[in-house]
């Protein structure tokens, strides 16, 4: 008999009993911190993600689409995402990995407070979502102005205006008066001196109470919350909001809210060209219009109140009053009053009103990393590594709750648990089998690279050994922890 076949075959026949004895599945679990359970898709790209809880507190439902509000402070994530304008690295995503339209409003550089706009498809009545930031490396840009991808700004924000803007995908409409002419649907007989130069500018063309006014010239009901960014110039400069019945000729029927000429900020309502003032507060000096802000006219359901606000009601004290005219239909309007006034305006927005005028809570999670590893199962025998006939691709993340088996070639009689547990630069196992005489080897590829772990039997159970091709690796207890850098 050839010694060298004899020899082969005995090394067949004991790799055979082995796949024979110990586990052909290997159960692969994760621990959750996803409050339903749930798997989540990642995007392609995301490296590191954060949920975040979303909660409707009201009896009523938030309209469909809805946008929402999202504020924090980047400095806390300053060693992942990175945003300055002309760059970011994160977008925010469904479970599913459906990529969310966002809208980033503005970045204060004093607190590092990020400002960003949300179309949410609708949160019920009393109930909550969870949506997720994801970040991505800090070489891959995800700005973009699609509205299907990655993540968006405000016009004035990016190096090139409006280069990055996908304000039409987030809000119910917008406008950002690119370009040097006027976007279709509004009129603009009732104003002098209009000119667009990426944003708009007009004044006033009468005495005596006349406002000047650019109208929509399609009407929207509400309710909903007219806003705009921008400032008012000249004599005692205005800024206004309004809401009216008809456009081509002075007020008719509606509301409009803003700074008024008499150093407070105003709501009014006016009908038949009749101004009736409804609600207002003096600070004691002028409003502060000749600087940006943001303006708004909040208009709730028939019967409800209509508000005035500046900057979401952090700069002077918002006024409201109860709606007396119940009218549903209207055109938004931007206007100043008479010729001595004019107004400025670098972008608007309709925007849903929430439910019972209050905007959903929003918290955050933890952070989270996410890996994608190649699995390839070896059997370490006689010195050498051989494959065991399986080799697999699982895209893993550590606080997502999942349990995958994987077949070998044979019938088993066993199982083998593989737990993953991962921490900032350091990626570990920790090994627990049933069965007898294991002596089996792992190859794990990560992040371009292979690493071995090998499994050995001790009294009282078995443990996992990580050898790593580099020389950093840690030691906890009998597990050699690599450290991926």
């Amino acid at each position: 008999m050839d010694l060298g076949n004899a020899k082969i075959s005995k090394i067949f026949s004991l790799f055979l009993i082995f796949l024979f004895i110990s586990s052909i599945f290997i159960g692969i679990d994760f621990i959750s911190n996803n409050a339903k359970g749930d798997n989540i898709t990642i995007p392609s790209g995301i490296l590191y993600y954060v949920p975040i809880n979303i909660t409707n507190s009201q009896n009523i439902s938030t309209p469909n689409p809805y946008q929402q509000m999202i504020q924090f402070n980047i400095s806390q994530y300053s060693s992942y995402l990175i945003y300055n304008y002309s760059f970011v690295n994160f977008e925010f995503f469904y479970a599913n990995g459906t990529i969310i339209p966002a809208w980033i409003e503005s970045l204060n550089n004093t607190t590092n407070v990020i400002t960003i706009w949300l179309n949410l498809t609708g949160i019920n009545a009393k109930s909550s979502i969870i949506i997720y930031l994801g970040i991505a490396s800090q070489s891959t840009n995800l700005l973009s102005n699609s509205g299907a991808s990655g993540i968006g700004e405000a016009p004035q924000l990016s190096p090139t205006y409006a280069q990055y803007d996908n304000g039409v995908s987030v809000f119910n409409n917008y406008w950002n008066f690119a370009g040097t002419t006027m976007p279709s649907n509004w009129d603009t007989t009732e104003v002098a001196n209009l000119t667009v130069n990426n944003g708009v500018s007009f004044t006033g063309i009468g005495t005596g109470g006349k406002a000047a006014q650019i109208v929509y010239t399609t009407a929207i009901s509400r309710p909903l919350i007219i806003e705009y960014y921008g400032y008012s110039f000249g004599t005692q400069p205005t800024d206004v909001v309004a809401y009216v019945d008809k456009y081509g000729s002075a007020f008719s029927n509606g509301y409009i809210g803003g700074a008024g000429f008499n150093a407070d900020i105003e709501v009014l309502s006016f009908s038949n060209g009749n101004v009736t003032f409804q609600a207002g507060y003096t600070p004691g000096s002028y409003p502060p219009v000749s600087s940006y802000h943001i303006w708004a006219l909040s208009i709730a359901p028939l019967g409800g109140t209509i508000s005035a606000l500046i900057d979401y009601g952090t700069t002077l004290v918002p006024v409201s009053w109860t709606d007396t005219l119940n009218y549903n239909n209207y055109y938004p309007a931007l206007s100043c009053w008479w010729n001595n006034k004019g107004l400025y305006v670098q972008w608007a927005r309709v925007r849903a009103y929430p439910p019972n005028g209050v905007m959903p809570s929003v918290s955050f999670g933890s952070f989270n990393y996410y890996f994608n590893i190649t699995f390839n199962f070896y059997l370490y025998y006689n010195g050498s590594y051989t494959p065991v006939g399986f080799q697999g691709n699982i895209s893993t993340n550590a606080s997502q709750f999942a349990n995958i088996t994987f077949p070998y070639i044979s019938t088993q009689l066993s199982t083998l648990n593989f737990n993953i547990i991962s921490a900032i630069n350091t990626f570990y196992f920790n090994f627990n089998a049933s069965g007898s005489s294991l002596d089996e080897n792992m190859q794990i590829y990560y992040n371009g690279s292979w690493y071995y772990a090998q499994a050995y039997s001790i009294v009282g159970g078995n443990n996992i050994s990580i050898i790593s091709q580099t020389t950093s690796y840690y030691q906890i207890g009998n597990v050699l922890v690599p450290e991926f850098n």
